[in-house]
């Protein structure tokens, strides 16, 4: 299959899964500008391009964090793609790097170690992803207040989400580590001090 065809197809496999992020990348948009502005969460989506580092960073922000603990909270949810980038093929280290620059779970998941359908649904979801932001940065208006509407559950609900298939001993450690810390630590460090003793924990079984 040559080159171009098969990143048609990293197009094909992620349009429906980016559609159906839209949602997630709206509410994204409407919460973060009215803890950031306008123009910043926008940049965000472009340039990091990560929704869990997103939601993570501006969370941080609007619970009073400083930026150095949103910065390592974004950090320590995203150390996973730092395996993921390994398993990218590429013909030098700097196709490599260009093609990581779109890596996402979901894109990853669907290039099934194809550099150029990893290109073509990374490119599909930065896309949608970015769109989706910029109609909740200057639509949220319309939507009126996230949070009388309940969408500020939206940060809470986004992690519980992303630890539905890793609940177990250590994330229930993790979890009450963080919840012990809170009263003690900066916003954000207590969820970061709890990662990294978990995944300390792991490492050493």
């Amino acid at each position: 299959m040559f080159a171009g065809s098969e990143a048609a197809d990293g197009v094909r496999r992620m349009l429906p899964i980016s559609i159906a992020g839209i949602p997630e990348g709206v509410v994204f948009g409407a919460l973060a500008a009215g803890v950031i502005g306008h123009a910043a969460p926008v940049a965000m989506s472009v340039t990091a391009f990560s929704g869990g580092a997103q939601y993570a960073t501006v969370s941080v922000l609007r619970d009073g964090g400083t930026l150095g603990a949103a910065l390592l909270a974004a950090a320590a949810l995203n150390v996973r793609y730092l395996a993921m980038s390994a398993s990218v093929p590429g013909r030098s280290r700097w196709h490599r790097a260009a093609a990581c620059l779109l890596l996402t779970d979901a894109a990853w998941g669907v290039a099934d170690g194809s550099r150029a359908r990893l290109l073509g649904a990374g490119a599909t979801d930065l896309v949608a992803w970015t769109l989706a932001t910029v109609v909740g940065v200057f639509g949220g208006k319309v939507l009126g207040d996230p949070a009388a509407l309940g969408l500020d559950a939206a940060f809470p609900a986004l992690f519980v989400w992303l630890l539905r298939d890793h609940l177990g001993p250590l994330a229930l450690l993790g979890g009450a580590l963080a919840l012990v810390l809170t009263p003690v630590l900066a916003p954000g460090l207590p969820v970061l001090v709890a990662g990294l003793v978990a995944g300390a924990i792991g490492a050493a079984r």
